[in-house]
């Protein structure tokens, strides 16, 4: 057992000085301790002083002969002389106490510095064994009275080394399992961050874009420019509602857990985000849909972000349905959103696929291809795009995105060669070291190829233009 060389700030552990206390009563009362353990243990603290010295010394000399134990001791002998001192007032004070809110602070920072440094719990249980071994043998050497007091104060020091081993231990636990906590946070968040890149990197390629269409297009009207100012700007405040949410995921709320009304929760969602007048709206809601357990906040901004970006994938009108129904382990809602066929009259231009999970930079892609001639599909999804590749094997260009929600860009890569082994395939990509391989594997496989986001546009265009012949308005 380990003791502290001086008292760590009470800001790094989890229970403050009220709720430790209170714990420690209730423990009192669980082991049936009195006032009158108290007054048997004070009696033989003058009794037990000259033996608390050598115990120290056999105590600290059984450390010595355990390399796991000794190992946490980096100060040598000068650190051991420092720490039987710490000990031995350690002891005083259990015998004599008082057992109040200070008492049970300064048997907390035990559990917590052996946290601190390492040491395995077990010592600590195996050390307090060995010291209630040298009180309980010291005490019977020096009894002065009959077998009965002796009986009744070996069971009140008994309860109080329990109580210490209590607090100590729960000390460890509570600081053990809060820095694992934390820890296993930091990999999450280092295991995020490819992620965070991603999520930044399509709205910085949004701006890009929209910026490159405001200043090339040829005369744009007053409609098309304010759409993709708002694309901007809406684009803007996703990046930084990207950043706000990286900064508070130290701090991420847990989730309110209630019964709620999918069906209200999606009227909600749809009265505070229009999805336009020329997108229909169909919902399915059996009358005996149950409740789901979830948080109605939480997944009300889910359900706001499917029906803007099922609005920006439909610039040219389509349906949104939204059907719920019963799931094995609660419900289970799907969005579903259709787009308009292309017009007649652009059946003779090259065709171009769009597969990226980003509805505003498929449509600022959308309004640069087309603006060039290009006849445009777009994909959030492998299996949209499986669906686009099966309807249509005529693309000349695929722009594939490699992250994909239910999928990664290989799978699309595959079926458009499949489908029509003459498509150009370009990848367009925010992952740049965490799916190098995969960038590399389609490259080696016919890939012509890769632009990392945020690209530039006229590198993009002039790509595609290098692959196909547009017709030019």
């Amino acid at each position: 057992m380990q003791f502290p060389d001086s008292l760590a700030p009470f800001g790094t552990v989890t229970m403050n000085a009220d709720e430790r206390y209170s714990r420690y009563q209730e423990l009192q009362a669980y082991v049936g301790w009195s006032e009158g353990d108290a007054q048997r243990v004070r009696a033989v603290a003058a009794l037990l002083e000259p033996a608390l010295p050598p115990l120290i010394d056999d105590f600290y000399a059984e450390i010595e002969r355990h390399p796991h134990a000794l190992r946490v001791i980096t100060g040598g002998r000068a650190q051991i002389d420092r720490l039987k001192g710490t000990l031995l007032n350690w002891v005083r004070e259990l015998l004599s106490g008082p057992y109040d809110r200070g008492y049970v602070a300064r048997r907390w920072q035990v559990g917590w510095r052996h946290v601190e440094i390492g040491l395995d719990q077990v010592f600590t249980n195996m050390a307090l064994s060995r010291l209630r071994t040298g009180l309980v043998q010291a005490l019977r050497q020096h009894w002065p009275s009959g077998p009965g007091d002796l009986f009744d104060t070996f069971r009140s020091l008994n309860k109080l080394l329990d109580l210490d081993l209590a607090i100590i231990e729960d000390a460890y636990q509570t600081e053990h399992l809060a820095r694992q906590q934390r820890s296993e946070r930091l990999v999450t968040i280092g295991q995020v961050a490819g992620g965070v890149a991603h999520e930044l990197r399509n709205p910085l390629n949004v701006v890009k874009t929209a910026a490159y269409y405001l200043l090339n297009a040829r005369q744009p009207n007053l409609e098309k420019t304010a759409e993709h100012l708002r694309r901007i700007e809406q684009n803007v405040a996703l990046a930084d509602g990207v950043i706000t949410a990286l900064s508070n995921f130290a701090k991420m709320p847990v989730p309110d857990l209630r019964p709620f009304s999918v069906e209200r929760c999606v009227q909600e969602a749809l009265a505070s985000n229009d999805p336009g007048k020329n997108v229909a709206v169909a919902l399915e809601f059996p009358p005996d849909l149950p409740p789901a357990l979830g948080d109605a906040d939480q997944v009300r901004i889910v359900f706001a972000n499917l029906i803007r970006n099922a609005r920006d994938a439909m610039a040219q009108g389509g349906q949104l349905a939204v059907r719920a129904s019963r799931a094995e382990d609660g419900v289970e809602v799907v969005f579903q959103e259709t787009g308009v066929g292309i017009p007649p009259e652009a059946v003779g231009q090259p065709l171009v696929l769009v597969v990226d999970d980003d509805p505003d930079l498929c449509a600022n892609l959308w309004d640069l291809l087309r603006e060039r001639g290009y006849r445009v599909c777009l994909a959030h999804d492998v299996e949209t795009a499986a669906e686009r590749l099966h309807a249509d094997n005529r693309f000349a260009v695929i722009l594939l995105d490699m992250k994909l929600p239910d999928g990664d860009g290989t799978e699309v890569f595959h079926q458009a060669r499949q489908a029509n082994p003459q498509t150009q395939v370009v990848v367009i990509t925010g992952y740049q070291a965490e799916l190098e391989q995969r960038v590399r594997q389609v490259l080696a496989e016919g890939a012509r190829a890769v632009l990392h986001k945020p690209f530039n546009v006229p590198d993009l265009l002039r790509t595609v233009a290098g692959l196909t012949a547009p017709t030019q308005e």
